[in-house]
């Protein structure tokens, strides 16, 4: 037998390997606290467990981390073993900075351990021993109650893992034990750490090692004979096995102890050379275990009896043991120098404490944890970090619900239903912050409000309202985001948000004297306006307009606006048009479906008649009132655009150039009544021709006729007037605008039924077109020529009406210069 059997050995991934392309420190550390972690739940029989204890020594006196040190070891004898474990014990420049520690009492496990379940991880930092400083960190990682199915192959064998069946452990324990341990080998020896710090007396081995019970797993780099030919160096695993055998159990497991039970059955003489043999071997195997008892006490696995040698001890009766089979400790020594906690524990939610952290329930078995961050926002499912999770715009996210993580532990499946229902739960929980947590809300409107809107994850694009009863928490909380992102909004002035693709709603918003607060379109559909905290603002400007007094005072064309809705509305009466006092933009009109009624702001004036008392409003606010009909009941139960001209034209008749005639009258226009008594005259004379003309200029007369009298113009002193001006030509007719509107009106509607037959034409000629639609096509044209013969019928009434005042015009001014002359 050799002094020294070979030790088994396991090879892991290529350097570089692309599994740990993802992995940082904080990564790494997380998935050995997983597999911490996920003991307690196997034992603990529970979904979630994070009842760390945290002891932060950075800015403690080095008196105070010398103490805690010594405390660890008398706690925990376990945790500083193995090759590097060992060298942080044995030298003082080595200090804890940062304890998470965790305690499960047997009581509360179902478990084969009489013993509370312990956890315990370290952070440590070299301090240099004159000036102080950090050079170089550490870690320690170390549990007890090493699952029953596990070994140390467990460890070493890639995908094993005892955890695969159990709900209630977070991916597959054990599965980045490997990635993790190799991860943080390379960036040991990148470091460079024990050639970085080369301080006189103080040395100390740079590297990774694990233990698992009494057996020490140490890595180094494995070159095989095909290196030379170019092949690829790999990562290895060493098993050192310090377990404190007896002679007996060591030479059982060599399978060599059988033979000695058979010397008694053999002759003296092959009995006597089976003794000398048995004793060869007995003292081989001693020799062997020297060399194992020696590395224990200098791993600080155990610790011999003083009574003894080291060389001497070869039994478990020469050493009081420090270690218990059922422990793993890893040991890491080599890190970047004066590495911070937030850099290696960042990883596992809760053991670095967030400064701002809100514990919603928008379902009672799955808290939402929502915290701020100094850094950029994070997402962990069940305390893990997830990178490429679905992450916030400024918000972080610890979710502890279900969801289908990528087997590298990066990303989120988001195809699955786990998904959706995670995006549900986060919408109600915001929702729920806007009702009863205004800090949170507050955060949560200046996370929607600086989002891009690039990721749909976010809570601009998941959030959805559940109702408006927490309208004012929304309209509070997003008042003071938008305050905080722009300190110098003045106090005494209201914001008000719209969507940033419509500049003229901002227009609008200062003209009410609030501020324009620019959101994007999803925003202020789907969340503002869905919780009611804003509407958009023509609705806010609607509901103003609708709460605004009656107007008292009488407006000119007002009167003619009623006849010309009433008779392209049925169900509204003239009594149902309603002025108030509104002057603003938008909207000047709008359809009340509660009351029933028009409710019209006061018309602006007009930039063509300066003075005021013209009819160039009605129309424009005539169509107004047509669109806030479509928009209250739909296009089907809106009248046509024909329907509304042909109103419009009628509620029109009387007026000339945009003027109302008595208002021509009371502003001391004298021809117009002149012409209006003379005109009277002329229809006495024409009474006998009954004709339309006629019978529509006899309505004419009366009207004028009407209108004199009841301002009780004198017709000599007029007459004096029209002389003086010294007229050589007929004046140009009054009517004549109104008229060319209506000529307007008709040759736009001559325009589209030309278009009509055009098009019907086009659709003839093409014989993929259906007799349906064809059909369809001629009754629309059927139509429009209807509506065109209408107009074209009140087109040659209005211009014999035009060529009649024409000729009674040039009439009278001839008289006047005939008498001028005389």
């Amino acid at each position: 037998m050799s002094a020294s059997p070979p030790k088994p050995w396991w090879v892991w991934k290529a350097p570089k390997c692309a599994e740990i392309a993802h992995f940082d420190i904080a990564f790494a550390v997380k998935e050995y606290i997983a597999n911490q972690v996920g003991q307690v739940q196997k034992e603990g029989r529970r979904r979630d467990w994070s009842d760390w204890c945290i002891d932060d020594l950075q800015l403690r006196p080095s008196t105070i981390r010398e103490e805690c040190k010594a405390r660890l070891i008398r706690t925990y004898p376990g945790l500083l073993t193995g090759p590097h474990g060992a060298s942080i014990r044995q030298d003082s420049a080595w200090q804890p900075v940062y304890v998470v520690s965790g305690l499960v009492l047997k009581d509360e496990l179902k478990t084969p351990y009489d013993t509370d379940l312990v956890i315990c991880t370290v952070l440590w930092h070299y301090y240099h021993p004159t000036s102080g400083h950090a050079l170089s960190s550490a870690l320690t990682l170390f549990n007890n109650h090493l699952d029953s199915d596990a070994s140390f192959s467990t460890f070493v064998i890639d995908g094993a893992s005892t955890s695969r069946s159990n709900p209630d452990v977070v991916g597959e324990m054990g599965k980045g034990f490997i990635l993790a341990t190799q991860y943080l080998h390379e960036l040991v020896e990148e470091q460079d750490a024990y050639d970085a710090v080369k301080v006189p007396g103080r040395k100390w081995k740079a590297g990774v090692s694990f233990r698992v019970g009494h057996q020490i797993g140490e890595l180094s780099w494995r070159h095989t004979r095909r290196i030379s030919a170019g092949g690829e160096k790999q990562l290895q695993v060493v098993l050192d096995d310090l377990y404190p055998w007896t002679t007996d159990e060591f030479l059982t497991k060599l399978g060599l102890l059988d033979e000695e039970n058979t010397i008694d059955i053999l002759s003296a003489k092959k009995q006597e050379t089976a003794t000398k043999l048995s004793e060869v071997k007995r003292q081989a195997a001693t020799k062997v275990l020297n060399g194992i008892y020696k590395r224990r006490f200098a791993q600080r696995l155990s610790e011999r009896i003083r009574s003894l040698a080291p060389a001497d001890a070869s039994d478990p009766s020469h050493e009081i043991c420090r270690v218990q089979p059922d422990e793993v400790a890893i040991t890491v020594v080599g890190l970047p120098g004066n590495l911070s906690p937030t850099e290696v524990f960042s990883g596992v939610y809760g053991i670095i404490q967030p400064e701002h952290v809100w514990r919603v329930l928008p379902q009672v078995d799955t808290p939402i944890y929502i915290f701020k961050t100094n850094g950029p926002p994070l997402f962990y499912h069940r305390d893990q970090i997830i990178h490429s999770g679905p992450s916030l715009n400024r918000l972080s996210i610890n979710y502890r619900g279900n969801l289908d993580i990528s087997a590298d532990g990066t990303a989120v499946t988001k195809s699955t239903g786990l998904y959706f229902a995670y995006r549900d739960r986060l919408s109600r929980a915001a929702h729920l912050a806007f009702e009863f947590l205004p800090d949170l809300a507050k955060e949560i409107a200046l996370d929607i409000l600086t989002d891009p809107g690039i990721s749909g994850s976010t809570l601009s694009h998941v959030l959805h309202p559940l109702d408006t009863r927490s309208k004012e928490g929304y309209k509070k909380a997003f008042n003071s985001a938008w305050r905080t992102l722009d300190p110098t909004l003045p106090a005494q002035k209201s914001l008000y948000p719209y969507p940033a693709s419509a500049p003229r709603d901002l227009l609008l918003i200062e003209e009410l004297g609030m501020i324009g607060r620019p959101v994007h379109e999803h925003v202020m559909q789907k969340i503002l306006h869905a919780s009611g905290a804003f509407n958009r603002i023509h609705h806010h400007a609607e509901r103003i307009l609708l709460r605004s007094p009656p107007h008292q005072k009488p407006i000119t064309g007002f009167k003619r606006l009623r006849r010309a809705i009433s008779s392209i509305f049925p169900p509204v009466g003239v009594d149902d048009v309603i002025v108030v006092n509104y002057t603003h933009s938008r909207p000047k009109i709008v359809w009340n479906g509660k009351k029933k009624k028009f409710i019209m702001g006061l018309p602006e004036n007009c930039s063509d008649h300066a003075a005021g008392g013209c009819l160039c409003w009605v129309g424009p606010q005539l169509f107004m009132a047509v669109d806030s009909w479509r928009d209250k009941h739909g296009s089907k139960e809106t009248p046509s655009r024909t329907a509304v001209c042909r109103a419009l034209v009628q509620c029109m008749e009387g007026s000339f150039d945009m003027m109302e005639r008595d208002q021509h009258i009371a502003d001391d226009v004298p021809p117009i009544v002149r012409i209006e008594d003379e005109a009277e005259e002329d229809h006495v004379d024409t009474m006998g021709d009954d004709t339309p003309r006629n019978r529509r200029l006899s309505g004419v007369s009366e009207a004028t006729v009407t209108l004199h009298h009841t301002h009780g113009s004198d017709s000599g002193s007029d007459l004096q007037t029209v002389v003086a001006s010294g007229h050589e030509t007929p004046p140009r007719s009054p009517l004549s605008g109104i008229f060319n509107g209506v000529i307007d009106l008709c040759q736009r509607g001559l325009q589209q039924a030309s278009g009509i037959e055009a098009e019907r034409a086009t659709l003839k000629s093409d014989a993929a077109l259906s007799d349906t639609t064809i059909q369809a096509l001629h009754e629309q044209a059927s139509q429009r020529q209807d509506d065109v013969r209408k107009l074209r019928e009140q087109l040659e009434l209005k211009e014999s009406e035009l060529d009649y005042t024409r000729g009674l015009l040039t009439a009278k001014w001839a008289s006047a210069k005939r008498a001028r002359e005389g």
